[in-house]
């Protein structure tokens, strides 16, 4: 998660997150607007849609719907993904879940 400066190495660190995520977001979904490869990676544009029911990032849960365009990229050594790194902008996060508004 770059935005928030946070590494979750390890099937466990990942599970934890996802959790935490879900947590959170219970209605999650993403729409994928964009997909390109290359040779070892996978890059997808998708659009976050999800309410912001529980905490997350230390955040307390304000209840607001969010539309977050969301960049993710999947890298690959041989046929076994190694890295997934997500970009988003915090400020438009924060902005449409009206934190310190």
């Amino acid at each position: 998660m770059v935005p928030l400066g946070t590494t979750h190495d390890g099937a466990v660190a990942v599970s934890e997150l996802l959790c935490s995520l879900f947590a959170a977001f219970p209605d999650l979904t993403l729409e994928v607007t964009a997909l390109y490869h290359s040779d070892n990676a996978v890059i997808s544009e998708v659009r976050m849609h999800a309410t912001h029911c529980g905490p997350w990032a230390g955040m307390e849960a304000t209840g607001k719907r969010i539309n977050l365009p969301v960049v993710g990229i999947f890298l690959f050594e041989d046929d076994r993904m190694v890295c997934e790194r997500l970009y988003y902008d915090s400020a438009t996060l924060l902005r449409q879940m009206a934190v310190g508004v």
